[in-house]
């Protein structure tokens, strides 16, 4: 594998630009890609999860062969959602140096206006989302006969999303010249069958060491009832150093909700789905890149253009629903080289389904038990520390120690604290501001009265074997050996007589029963009327039983 851009082919502009942005050495993705996309060659199919510098893979290849002096579309980047092309779009720039090729990014939720003028200006690299780009085709504002470059960035999530009719229809109006590339962090069969119909002849790159084994991340799952994931959620955040992530939810009334649900309980989150306006979500998005935003709710289509590399943690509050949103969740941490953490809540419904996720792509996850309450509590404690002695000798005017000294003349030092502490505090030290949370079982146990009544039914089997056989033979047994089981121990005698009691009565039940039917079909076959029991005699109407 090379070591260095410029050994790859890079030229002078852009590895100052690089050196600008501190990449010193190409990640493996990197390494397999720019060497084959600086010169003409096949289609390229490139596996690589979030994180590895895919972005750079194509993007410097794509600066380096557009000429800035040809006044058409040379290149063409498709992402799923506009928070990716946004990312992409900035990274192109940043990367090209002194190079005067135009971009113009083309997403949907934003004015057409800007739009129709970066493509009337002639723009040389179009990156954009498939619904808004069709739209520019169709309405003759953009031409792709000149194209030489299209790249499918993350088409599994493209075909995800129903985006498949799309990219076909832009596929169709590209020039027939050109070279294309798909990148997907997983090959399904799916973009097997998507890779042949967009490409002609490719070849297959897996960059070493590129794979979703998720070597870096520590992958960590905890089973809990559903009632109980908001506690649950509570009591990872405050026991995680440095929190600084993302938590997954499945539907976009649930990232609302919980997000409120943790600023009202003291935690900095905010949420972000498909349906808040363009300049919420970027507004959000700053934040968290400028980490003022510690957690931050979203859904996987919304999380997509998320470009941070120093996520510590992420949490799937609700289970991914395929194997390849898994792939992709676990992907937002541990980025470029770095180490973090995933996390799955499962409830035990979800538990099987679960397994099969973790075996189909291979990121096994090690089941703990939630931190405890003492755990919890030993955290605030901590954290209510740092806060104080964080305040402790800023701006200490005479006006406020004069003030202080007062209140010491006047009352107890550790009661004046422990007031202090309460009023800013709040709950938060005591131990009923912690509920309960209930330990689902392990499976195949049972819980709760099944698994009481099974124990019972397991005594008396096992009472009943112990007498040795039936009726008076096994009570004799047992009362000839009253007195050695006395001399045992009188609790283990004890057992052993309960259990046999409930065997035989269980037993004599049975043969009851047995005999009760063997007697009624004899008198059917008779020609007998049956003896009256419990249920009393048949109605003269035949509509039923007293």
């Amino acid at each position: 594998m090379q070591t260095s851009f410029e050994a790859l082919g890079v030229e002078e502009d852009i590895l100052r630009a690089l050196e600008a942005k501190g990449y010193t050495s190409p990640t493996p993705i990197q390494a397999a890609v720019i060497p084959q996309l600086l010169k003409p060659g096949s289609d390229i199919m490139g596996q690589a999860r979030t994180g590895t510098g895919k972005t750079a893979a194509f993007g410097i290849p794509l600066l380096q062969r557009c000429d800035p002096s040809v006044k058409s579309v040379q290149a063409l980047v498709l992402a799923p959602t506009r928070e990716l092309a946004m990312q992409v779009c900035d990274e192109m720039q940043s990367m090209q140096g002194k190079k005067k090729l135009k971009l113009a990014l083309l997403y949907g939720g934003a004015g057409m206006s800007s739009q129709i003028q970066a493509l009337k200006s002639g723009a040389h690299i179009v990156v954009g989302t498939p619904g808004r780009v069709l739209d520019h085709l169709r309405s003759g504002r953009l031409n792709l006969d000149a194209l030489q470059f299209l790249v499918l960035d993350e088409a599994d999530r493209m075909l995800d999303m129903g985006f498949q009719e799309d990219l076909e229809a832009i596929v169709e109006s590209a020039g027939p010249d050109r070279q294309t590339l798909m990148f997907s962090a997983t090959f399904t069969p799916e973009i097997r069958k998507a890779a042949a119909t967009y490409m002609d002849k490719f070849e297959m790159v897996k960059a070493e060491g590129g794979d979703t084994s998720g070597s870096n991340v520590r992958m960590l799952a905890f089973e809990v009832y559903g009632k109980d994931k908001r506690e649950a959620l509570r009591r990872i955040l405050h026991t995680a150093e440095d929190f600084y992530g993302l938590i997954f939810c499945a539907r976009k009334s649930d990232v609302d909700d919980l997000a409120q649900f943790l600023a009202k309980k003291g935690f900095n989150a905010e949420g972000l789905h498909g349906d808040m306006s363009q300049p919420a979500r970027e507004k959000v998005l700053g934040r968290l890149k400028k980490r003022k935003l510690q957690i931050l709710v979203a859904t996987d289509v919304a999380a997509r253009g998320i470009d941070v590399n120093d996520l510590t943690y992420v949490i799937n509050y609700d289970m991914p629903d395929s194997a390849d949103a898994l792939t992709h969740r676990t992907g937002r941490t541990a980025r470029a080289g770095k180490t973090g953490t995933s996390i799955c809540l499962i409830t035990p419904s979800e538990a099987s389904r679960f397994r099969a996720l973790e075996k189909r792509t291979g990121l096994m996850h090690e089941r703990l038990p939630l931190p405890d309450r003492d755990a919890v509590r030993d955290a605030r404690r901590l954290m209510a520390r740092s806060s104080v002695e964080r305040g402790i000798g800023k701006n200490p005017t005479p006006e406020y120690v004069q003030f202080a000294q007062e209140l010491l003349e006047t009352h107890d030092a550790e009661e004046l604290v422990a007031s202090l502490l309460r009023d800013r505090m709040g709950d938060a030290l005591l131990e009923s501001s912690i509920p309960e949370i209930a330990v689902p079982q392990p499976h195949g146990s049972g819980s709760g009265k099944r698994s009481k009544d099974r124990s019972r039914k397991g005594q008396g089997g096992s009472g009943s074997r112990a007498s040795g056989g039936s009726g008076g033979r096994g009570s004799s047994g047992r009362n000839s050996g009253g007195k050695t089981s006395e001399g045992r121990g009188g609790s283990d005698s004890d057992g052993k007589r309960s259990g046999a009691k409930k065997g035989a009565a269980s037993a004599g039940a049975h043969n009851y029963r047995s005999a009760r039917k063997a007697a009624n079909r004899q008198r059917k076959y008779a020609g007998e009327a049956p003896a009256e029991g419990r249920r009393g005699k048949l109605k003269k109407s035949g509509a039923g039983r007293k």
